[in-house]
């Protein structure tokens, strides 16, 4: 269609500027009513063109519309006209009056292009596909065209200043249109690659921001992980300093902790930073991160070591940048996260600080988690140590062997439990379970459960009697776990072993020599399950040289990677340690259920009890 446009518009304005007066007759003698039929018909045409255009979608193919079509189609339209106008120019209504000027046809004639070209500026600025700059350029054309067609209605001849100044705006007209659909598409391929290129680069920035974040936010998630598995205080402040580190980039970073007792700061955890921070305190007063703790607020700063209450062993360092955010326990602030930057290196970022919050949020309460947790440990582990045997029974028949070790996971204290004294007539009782649980809660219980054991063995010594008696009290009391226990009774004279078992590890029958090894009865079921259970009672008498091994569910229980110790290897290394005395031979049960641990944590507690009839 714009093709259409600029070639008819060409031939009529050729015609035009041939049928001036004085110019050679072109078919009929040249006149000024000839050229401007000729000046009219190439406006008209033009403007409608133009029009017609702005509804037509640019990527729109028509068929039948190709070079020699639109070339036919402007030579019928032209030729039409032209000989019209050549050949009918006497008998056409006049469009100029030598003396009088311009007819009210011509006038209203060049209105009607205005009409046109207005009709046009709304059509391009609402219905057209054209990119924005071209639809600008269009608009600018046809205003132009507008200005032109006014000036078109004011002349008097054909040499007047209304006459030149319309001409003007037409070629300025006519070059904006040049803009807009010749030159425009020649850069438009440039200015969609620039632009393309312009978002790629946004896209890109904007991805690596987003994976950045979601990195960091995958660190936090996998410390909240590790933290929960590692309740211990050293460990979960050294997570807390290596990945305040690896969050916001910087050189070194450390937990300030505010003893409010003693009134000062110490530093319990550095990460790259030298040993001998760790040993360091000061008065509260005298410290830049008083502040963070009395406040409770982030604190950035870029010049450290011009502060007056700058620490001399950070200076030392180097350290210029640092951020501080407080560590805070239900409302309470305990003390703060301090990142440091040493010389020449960026200034922590108000981003960082918001990154830094939320680990501290999480670290605050996973060092509030492990001081409580080492308290309870305490207080668990001070209760279980008071209720081992604080002497072994003296019998001069009897060469017992005892060792205990305490889980060295991070976690709580278990409910192991055992015993050995003397009854009357040359028996020895002795026992060993494993309540459900851990804890304080676990230990009080366990130290029930063992009491009221003893006190049962003391009325009446049968086995049987005693875990009976001992299941229904423990049944009665609620919400309190079931207990696995093996109790038994020797007498030394006879060497009959009477015993009863309620879930309990089976026990161990072993020779002093290296002969076959047996398995006590597996017993019933764990104490506190069923009330008025009747537990069974068994013997068995056991040879000079023998020995009675027990152990808990924690030994055969020590891990490594998806592998456990296992019964088979504790009744190995038994085989292969039988000429042991039964305390050396527990100890290297214990040592070889950690060197198969090679370092993994220990979940349980471990508790064995050896006990040999010495030969006579």
């Amino acid at each position: 269609m714009i093709g259409l446009t600029f070639f008819t518009v060409g031939l009529f304005e050729s015609l035009h500027l041939l049928s001036f007066p004085g110019m050679p007759s072109f078919l009929s003698p040249s006149n000024t009513q000839k050229e401007i039929y000729f000046w009219l018909a190439a406006r008209i045409f033009g403007s409608s063109y133009l029009l017609i255009a702005a509804f037509i979608h640019p990527k729109t193919r028509i068929t039948l519309v190709n070079p020699p079509t639109v070339a036919t189609i402007a030579l019928l339209i032209v030729g039409g006209v032209s000989l019209s106008i050549i050949y009918f120019e006497p008998y056409l209504p006049k469009m100029f009056i030598e003396g009088e000027g311009l007819t009210s046809l011509k006038i209203g004639l060049e209105y009607l292009v205005i009409a046109i070209s207005v009709a046009a500026i709304f059509a391009y600025r609402y219905k057209t596909t054209l990119d924005t700059r071209s639809v600008f350029y269009l608009e600018i054309a046809l205003l132009l065209t507008i200005f032109s067609e006014f000036s078109f209605t004011k002349y008097t001849n054909s040499r007047d200043t209304y006459n030149l100044i319309g001409h003007i705006f037409q070629v300025l007209g006519f070059y904006y249109i040049f803009q807009a659909l010749f030159i425009q598409p020649l850069f438009r391929p440039y200015e969609e690659l620039r632009k393309a290129k312009a978002e790629a680069t946004e896209e890109f920035i904007l991805r690596k921001k987003l994976e950045d974040l979601n990195n960091k936010l995958r660190l936090l998630n996998r410390l909240s992980e590790e933290i929960i598995a590692n309740p211990d205080m050293k460990k979960r402040l050294r997570l807390i300093c290596k990945n305040a580190s690896g969050l916001v980039h910087c050189d070194s970073s450390i937990v300030a902790m505010w003893d409010e007792n003693r009134d000062r700061i110490f530093y319990p955890y550095a990460y790259n930073m030298p040993k001998h921070i760790t040993e360091i305190s000061a008065p509260f007063g005298d410290t830049i991160c008083t502040k963070v703790i009395q406040t409770g607020k982030c604190l950035l700063l870029t010049d450290y070591s011009r502060q007056p209450r700058a620490l001399k062993e950070f200076v030392e360092l180097g350290v210029e940048n640092m951020a501080a955010v407080p560590l805070i326990v239900e409302n309470k602030t305990i003390g703060a996260l301090i990142i440091f930057g040493f010389h020449k290196t960026k200034a922590f970022s108000e981003a960082d600080l918001v990154l830094l919050e939320s680990l501290a949020n999480q670290a605050a309460l996973a060092i509030e988690g492990a001081r409580l947790y080492e308290q309870q440990r305490y207080i668990a582990q001070t209760l279980q140590t008071s209720f081992l045997p604080s002497h072994l029974t003296s019998q001069k028949e009897l060469d017992i062997g005892l060792s205990f070790v305490s889980a060295t996971r991070a976690a709580m204290i278990g409910g192991d439990f055992f015993d050995i004294f003397n009854l009357p007539d040359k028996l020895v009782a002795f026992f060993m379970g494993d309540v459900a649980g851990r804890g304080i809660t676990t230990t009080a219980f366990t130290a029930a459960v063992k009491y009221t054991l003893r006190a049962f063995a003391l009325e009446n010594s049968s086995p049987s009697s005693v875990l009976t008696r001992t299941n229904r009290t423990i049944y009665r009391q609620q919400d309190y776990p079931f207990v696995t226990l093996f109790y038994a009774v020797l007498d030394t004279k006879t060497r009959e072993l009477r015993y009863a078992n309620a879930g309990h590890t089976p026990p161990i029958i072993s020779p002093k020599m290296k002969e076959h090894i047996k398995n006590l009865h597996t017993g019933d079921i764990p104490l506190g399950v069923e009330e008025n259970y009747q537990f069974i009672e068994y013997s068995s008498i056991l040879n000079p040289g023998e020995r009675v091994v027990i152990f808990t569910d924690g030994l055969l229980d020590v891990r490594r990677d998806k592998e456990t110790f296992g019964e088979d290897r504790v009744v190995s290394n038994i085989t292969v340690y039988n000429s042991l005395n039964p305390q050396s031979l527990t100890e290297r049960l214990i040592d070889e259920a950690k060197e198969f641990a090679q370092g993994t944590t220990i979940r349980d507690d471990i508790a064995i009890m050896a006990i040999e009839i010495i030969k006579k």
